[in-house]
């Protein structure tokens, strides 16, 4: 933008100086001096245009490359919001497999500790059976 400006501001500097040139040439007189200066005009005018056409050309340029980058950029920022959207779903999947194998762990360690429960109170039931066993024997 700043460089639009500028050559924005160089046309219409170039412009001024222009109408300056046409104004002074209208108000003097037909002298040879006067057609001297008419040429010199006519040469300024040339020069204007061709660096009016010359900047308006680079404006050109320059707003089809703005375009360009601003196209770009959208891409850029659609494929950001895909991959974004992706990110979260592979996170949100990934949560919900943490869960799962949370409860069945905790599924499992109850399980395992019901069946160490079950053999203690077996290993107990057998130590009881065995001292009873052994204190008939010695009563006899």
């Amino acid at each position: 933008f700043l460089l639009l400006n500028q050559k924005d501001e160089e046309i219409r500097m170039l412009h001024t100086e222009l109408q300056k040139s046409d104004s002074s040439v209208s108000h003097s007189s037909k002298s040879r001096e006067s057609q001297q200066e008419s040429a010199a005009i006519v040469e300024l005018r040339d020069q204007f245009e061709t660096e009016k056409a010359r900047l308006m050309q680079s404006m050109f340029e320059l707003r089809t490359e703005k375009i360009r980058l601003e196209e770009e950029l959208d891409i850029i920022k659609d494929a950001d919001r895909e991959k974004a959207i992706q990110l979260r779903q592979i996170y949100d999947q990934h949560q919900r497999e943490i869960a799962t194998l949370r409860r069945s762990s905790a599924v499992e360690n109850r399980k395992q500790m019901e069946e160490m429960r079950s053999m203690e109170r077996k290993v107990m039931e057998k130590k009881t059976a065995k001292i009873v066993e052994l204190e008939t024997k010695m009563e006899m």
